[in-house]
């Protein structure tokens, strides 16, 4: 009772079934048959589609903020500027948040993520500073302003085009 495709390959010497393919556009499924047995018994329940379908990865865009902030169950930081639109991923139990804001004209980013690894490389080389009695790291990458720290287990970056003073004077907003 679901929408998708199925596709089967079917031999033409003995009309046997040797491959099934099914998708509903998210989900694949693929059954290579290796041998064909006739005249055997098969409960029901082998064709019922699965009862719980997990999906390993969400990925859901908001262009408010109060509704990301509803989809976390963290509390997502908000700087002054004008909330643009924020991507909410979920994948293997960790989130990951981007927000886009206009300030000043200029783009403001923020990533907020419960996951450990995932902004390794915004702290790695960074020199450190403290704002609001928070440890940040502070670096440039690829022109670009980048502080990150890490509190309550949620990691938050600010990304900015501009200076490193510019970016730690954004994250003193928050």
């Amino acid at each position: 009772e679901a929408d998708g495709t199925t596709t089967l390959w079917v031999s033409q010497d003995d009309s046997r079934v040797v491959r099934l393919e099914a998708t509903d556009g998210t989900n694949s499924t693929v059954v290579s048959v290796q041998s064909t047995a006739f005249n055997v018994s098969i409960h029901d329940s082998t064709f019922d589609p699965p009862t719980e379908r997990v999906s390993l990865t969400t990925v859901d865009s908001y262009e408010e903020f109060d509704a990301a902030q509803a989809a976390t169950e963290f509390d997502l930081p908000s700087p002054d500027g004008t909330f643009v639109e924020a991507t909410v991923t979920v994948r293997q139990g960790e989130t990951v948040v981007g927000q886009l804001y206009d300030s000043d004209e200029r783009n403001v980013t923020v990533i907020s993520t419960t996951a450990t690894d995932r902004l390794d490389r915004l702290t790695e080389n960074a020199t450190t500073e403290t704002v609001d009695g928070q440890t940040v790291a502070v670096q440039t990458l690829d022109e670009r302003a980048v502080v990150a720290w890490t509190d309550d287990d949620v990691t938050t970056a600010v990304v900015i085009e501009g200076s490193t003073d510019r970016a730690l004077a954004i994250v003193g907003e928050l």
